[in-house]
C-alpha cells in the first residue's frame, strides 16, 4: 500500500519525521508539509538510490512507502533510538508517481539543500577499503 501524498503549496516541500527505533526494527514516521520560506530545522540526505528493488517499507499514518536497499542502510544509521529525526529525502518526500510534482520539487532542490540545517551524505556501507579512503 502506498501513502497518498497531499498536494503541496507553492514553495513547499515534505519533511519526514522519522520515529526512533532500534537497528533492525521497522521504519515508522510522518510526512508533513513545510514552506521553504519559513526556516525550520531539518537534515537533507544526499545519496544514490542504487537498485530500485524494494528492501523494506516506511510505515506512515496513512500507508507504507517502499525503500531501496541503499536508503534502508542509510536510514538504519541515521535513525535515533530515543528522539525523532526530521529529514528531507527525495525518494520519500517527493511523490515519485506524479511527474508534475516531481518537476516542481526538483526545481526547489537548491533551496532544499540550502535551507537544510545539516546535509547528510551516504556513500554506502563500509567495505575493506573504506579506512584507506577516509
Amino acid at each position: 500500500m502506498s501513502v497518498p501524498y497531499n498536494k503541496l503549496a507553492e514553495r513547499s516541500i515534505r519533511l519526514l519525521d522519522l520515529y526512533p527505533g532500534e537497528l533492525n526494527s521497522p521504519f515508522r514516521g510522518t510526512l508533513r508539509p513545510s514552506c521553504l520560506d519559513i526556516p525550520e530545522f531539518y537534515e537533507a540526505l544526499s545519496y544514490t538510490w542504487g537498485s530500485l528493488e524494494t528492501a523494506a517499507f516506511l510505515h506512515c499514518e496513512s500507508g507504507s512507502l517502499p525503500l531501496t536497499l541503499n536508503l534502508v542502510q542509510a536510514l538504519s544509521r541515521l535513525r535515533r533510538t530515543d528522539t525523532i529525526r526530521t529529514l528531507w529525502i527525495d525518494q520519500i518526500c517527493i511523490n515519485q508517481d506524479d511527474k508534475i510534482e516531481r518537476g516542481q520539487q526538483v526545481s526547489l532542490m537548491g533551496g532544499v539543500y540550502t535551507g537544510a540545517s545539516i546535509v547528510d551524505i551516504w556513500l554506502g556501507e563500509e567495505d575493506s577499503e573504506t579506512s584507506m579512503a577516509m
